[in-house]
């Protein structure tokens, strides 16, 4: 028999060996990295309510606009009219009281939703958030500081 020939294919076999165990090692690292970052959770509690919000307050439906949207300037004209037409959601109702000098104007976004909705705001099929946030108003061309309060119902779907 060749036991040269014997050592050579010896050799090559667990230098294969070595090679596959290695290959399966990083092969395994590969996959455990990737599914660690697949399956990881994140928390976005809230996120949901702040951007229905922010909807809300950068709404060209009720703020002042010259040549641009004024966020936070409150133009009293526009909060009074109807504002079902700027927001259009099956799942969402809110009820939005503006405050300034004494006075309270409440208007809302599907006033409907809102009442019948926000009774269940207790079970975990809703989420029911309150914002307050310091505006400004213009009445009539005078600009007044006030308070936009933002009461809102989401249906989780």
């Amino acid at each position: 028999m060749n036991k040269k020939a014997d050592f050579v294919i010896g050799g090559e076999f667990w230098t294969l060996v070595v090679h596959l165990f290695f290959l399966i090692i990083v092969a395994i690292s590969i996959f455990t990295i990737i599914s660690l970052a697949v399956s990881k959770k994140f928390d976005i509690t809230g996120v949901e309510e702040q951007v229905i919000f922010n909807s809300i307050y950068m709404n060209e439906c009720i703020n002042h606009r010259d040549l641009r949207i004024y966020p936070g300037v409150i133009d009293l004209n526009k909060f009074r009219g109807n504002l079902d037409e700027c927001f259009k959601s099956k799942n969402f109702g809110s009820k939005i009281i503006l405050s300034y000098e004494d006075k309270k104007i409440e208007n809302f976004i599907d006033k409907k939703f809102f009442h019948v909705e926000s009774r269940f705001c207790p079970f975990e099929q809703y989420k029911c958030s309150n914002f307050n946030i310091p505006v400004i108003v213009k009445d009539n061309d005078v600009f007044k500081r006030g308070e936009l309060v933002v009461e809102a119902v989401l249906k989780n779907v």
